[in-house]
């Protein structure tokens, strides 16, 4: 659920899930390579 919701921009800083005071940096990778298709498959399926 976490992961799900830094990906969303639910969560944008480390303190929200147990970490320093600092904004999170989200990188993704090309959408045909297969661990944005596992991402998008087994975490974000339902959105």
């Amino acid at each position: 659920e976490q992961i799900r919701k830094i990906y969303t921009k639910q969560i944008t800083n480390w303190s929200e899930v147990g970490g320093d005071n600092a904004p999170m940096k989200v990188f993704t990778r090309p959408r045909n390579s297969g661990s944005e298709e596992a991402l998008r498959e087994l975490v974000m399926k339902d959105l």
